[in-house]
């Protein structure tokens, strides 16, 4: 018998793979509206940032090519640059005043100042200060030198004034603090802590007064002296010893701010400080998913807004196996909670961030480079 045909089996067809439906990619901005910025074609943009009524402005560095660009807070867009290069190769900061500019200048402990006129010529000119800054007197501004300098085993903290339009020496009421090793200043029997108002305020500790009809010595108070005026801003009693041992290398760390926010030492929360009082803060979002160290801070009018980064490898992503997108939040800081109003999607780089008014400004962060960035943008809420 003859054997039939043996015919072939189809193979089972295998089953198609399943379709990856990837992620849409994140918004690069959330609750932000981008206005426009600069990027110049050669050098950067350095650090410091100021306002001038409607403009924002913006020191260029490119070698020996100075400028400083102004920024329409409207739009973005570049209104005018002032070449200041040939006056000052080294600015360190710009003071606007009316439509004149003092810009402080040079490297090292101790910088000149200059008053340059709308044109970029330059006016009055100080030498060799701490630093500079200005401040109403009498109703006119007035231009105060800050002065650090070593007597003996002392260190003597000093302010300086002179009239911003003739460049003379004005009066002033206060004299100058002479601290001695033991950080007292004997004579005031004042203990200063940190500085504010351009280092033309100081505040610490004073020592009580004898009480003639009590037979005895007040307690020390928590006061601030003002240089300008010999006056005591404030003096308060200390409620608070041990309050006060932590409270003082903290401000000592953030001399010159009398707003911030700061990290707790074991990263739990955030601290918003005012006026030497801290005030823990409820984020609207969990902890846990920012970089520790991303924090930062800037005041919008008397308001003060934080910001942290989030940690693309943060605790919760491990544990979903799936990294975040590395966003900036904004938030917004009312009372004793921080809420949340924008994000910023960022690249590699870091950023630095600051209020002009209303709008927002971030200055982009060069790769491995510590001072400036490449570009600066401007954004509405």
């Amino acid at each position: 018998m003859t054997a039939g045909p043996t015919w072939a089996q189809p193979k089972p067809a295998r089953p198609a793979p399943p379709k990856i439906v990837k992620d849409p990619p994140p918004p690069p901005l959330v609750g932000l509206t981008a206005l426009g910025g600069l990027r110049p074609a050669a050098g950067f943009i350095d650090d410091p940032i100021a306002v001038s009524g409607p403009h924002l402005l913006a020191i260029v560095r490119a070698g020996a090519d100075v400028k400083i660009a102004r920024l329409n807070l409207a739009d973005g867009a570049l209104a005018s640059e002032l070449a200041i290069g040939a006056v000052t190769p080294e600015p360190h900061h710009v003071v606007p005043v009316g439509d004149r500019l003092l810009v402080v200048h040079g490297v090292g402990d101790l910088h000149d100042a200059v008053v340059l006129d709308a044109t970029g010529k330059p006016g009055r000119s100080w030498k060799a200060a701490r630093d500079f800054a200005v401040r109403t007197i009498n109703g006119k501004p007035a231009v105060i030198a800050i002065t650090t300098t070593a007597r003996g085993k002392a260190t003597v903290h000093d302010v300086t004034l002179y009239d911003l339009g003739t460049g003379k020496k004005l009066k002033k009421k206060g004299g100058a603090l002479t601290i001695g090793p033991d950080g007292l200043d004997a004579k005031l029997d004042f203990r200063p802590v940190y500085f504010q108002d351009d280092g033309t305020v100081a505040v610490g500790v004073r020592g009580g007064v004898w009480r003639k009809r009590e037979n005895q010595r007040s307690p020390d108070s928590w006061a601030a002296y003002d240089l300008v005026t010999g006056a005591w801003r404030t003096d308060e009693p200390i409620t608070d010893l041990i309050g006060l041992a932590r409270r003082q290398p903290i401000l000592a760390a953030h001399d010159g701010e009398r707003v911030f926010a700061r990290m707790l030492d074991d990263l739990s929360a955030v601290e918003a400080w005012r006026d030497g009082k801290a005030t823990e803060l409820t984020l609207d979002q969990p902890l846990d998913v920012y970089d520790p160290t991303s924090l930062q801070y800037s005041l919008r009018g008397d308001s003060l807004w934080l910001s942290l980064t989030v940690d693309p490898t943060n605790p919760p992503a491990v544990r979903r196996q799936k990294a975040d997108p590395r966003y900036l939040d904004l938030f917004e800081v009312t009372g004793d909670r921080a809420v949340r109003r924008a994000r910023l999607l960022l690249g590699k780089t870091g950023v630095r961030w600051g209020w002009a008014g209303d709008t927002w400004w971030v200055l982009e962060k060069g790769a491995g480079i510590g001072r400036g960035g490449p570009a600066i943008n401007l954004y509405k809420l």
